[in-house]
């Protein structure tokens, strides 16, 4: 498929699926910067996850300022990224979208960027693609390229805090991308399937991209496009007691779920190892916290998961 079919509204169709939790001081750039996509047709399916409406109605207003379309499901809870990104790909398949990108609303971007993904995603073999994604605000990587170790459990961001230097400057094939920012063509959903909602938060779009890779597909990094990301905005950052809690919990289960034999052995091993040395470096709070997760994600049903293949 050439680039000049993505300018033809009848062939493509993105569903932006973005999840809220009490996502306020955020949602003015992320609207702005969809705002700036004017050479895509595109949906945006707002699910919000917060106890109130406040980011539902900013939403609305942001719309309608900017004449986006939009549709939301307010949840009034917190049921998770990984069941709000499933809500909004329902939506988006109900619609029949071409292609989902998965975005966090803690993303700005610049006019071109969607319709560049698709090109460089339409005229290459993959069906998935990531941009370089920065620390917002610096020239500082937050996502170059990424990398999965199944022994270890362990996915790797390439340059991850490293000043950017052109590390690559072609378009790579890659075995691991968060869904940050991730553009999939909505077509592979039927065999790889959506998000698993065992994970609530984290470790999500790992399981997601094992079985879309392990289905044979292929997912590319294009380092000529880019994003501002700011990290960690609703959770708290990597140290706060909620991302302790379910980076090792959700670390654990992957382990136990999508790996067999020695290398689930040495991935469990690995991840209880290193989270021992960990604990000495933490205070008493987290350190709980990163106890209960590894536990927790040992008690985790590894069978019966509905929400994917």
């Amino acid at each position: 498929m050439n680039s000049m079919r993505v300018a033809e509204r009848s062939s493509i169709f993105v569903g932006i699926v973005t999840v809220l939790f009490n996502s306020e001081q955020v949602l003015p750039d992320f609207f702005h910067s969809l705002s700036l996509q004017k050479d895509v047709e595109f949906k945006l399916y707002v699910i919000d996850n917060s106890s109130s409406q406040i980011g539902t109605k900013l939403s609305q207003s942001l719309s309608d300022k900017y004449n986006i379309n939009l549709e939301i499901i307010f949840n009034n809870k917190n049921v998770g990224v990984a069941a709000g990104n499933n809500q909004g790909v329902a939506l988006a398949q109900r619609d029949n979208c071409t292609h989902i990108l998965f975005a966090n609303n803690d993303t700005d971007f610049s006019a071109g960027v969607i319709r560049k993904l698709l090109i460089e995603l339409t005229s290459s073999s993959a069906s998935a693609i990531s941009p370089k994604i920065y620390f917002y605000g610096t020239d500082r990587l937050w996502f170059a390229g990424g990398s999965m170790s199944a022994w270890r459990a362990k996915n790797t961001h390439w340059f991850y805090g490293k000043q950017d230097k052109n590390q690559i400057i072609k378009p790579t094939a890659i075995s691991y991308a968060p869904t940050c920012f991730l553009l999939v063509d909505a077509a592979v959903l039927s065999q790889v399937g959506l998000m698993d909602e065992k994970y609530f938060c984290y470790w999500d779009d790992t399981d997601f991209i094992f079985r879309f890779l392990k289905y044979g597909y292929k997912l590319l990094y294009a380092p000529a496009i880019n994003i501002n990301h700011k990290v960690s905005f609703s959770t708290g950052g990597d140290k706060s007691p909620f991302s302790v809690y379910y980076n090792n919990r959700n670390r654990i289960y992957y382990a136990r779920k999508n790996n067999s034999g020695l290398i689930k052995i040495s991935s469990i091993f690995f991840v209880l190892l290193t989270r021992t040395v960990r604990l000495l470096c933490l205070p008493q709070n987290l350190r709980a916290r990163l106890i209960d997760g590894l536990y927790d994600g040992f008690k985790i049903d590894i069978n019966n998961n509905s929400t994917h293949k």
